[in-house]
């Protein structure tokens, strides 16, 4: 992960745990913004407007981060965790599952 990425995380990270939710979510945005979007900070980002109580933004941010995450995944078999079991089973395929995103974001 590069320097950057890791410098606006941090800073999130630190002002959220000061209660600074807009200000963290406007290091995240601000990054986002200028550089590529990172499955890390979407993820973020996401998480930061789930406690402000805005599901209805964070759940289109927890989606692009899931299909951002399996695009950077091998392919793997989901019910045996061979790469080689199941060619069709990508992350592509996996990403469509409408029961994906809920069960990401319980993850969290």
């Amino acid at each position: 992960m590069s320097r950057i990425v890791n410098l606006a995380l941090n800073a999130a990270d630190h002002l959220v745990s000061k209660g600074r939710l807009d200000a963290a979510a406007s290091i995240l945005r601000n990054y986002l913004s200028t550089n590529d979007a990172n499955p890390r900070v979407l993820q973020r980002l996401g998480r930061i407007y789930l406690k402000q109580g805005r599901s209805a933004e964070a759940v289109p941010l927890f989606q692009e981060a899931l299909v951002s995450f399996q695009k950077d995944a091998p392919a793997v078999c989901r019910s045996c965790d061979d790469p080689s079991c199941c060619p069709g089973d990508t992350p592509d395929t996996a990403a469509t599952q409408p029961d994906l995103v809920p069960r990401f974001i319980a993850s969290l």
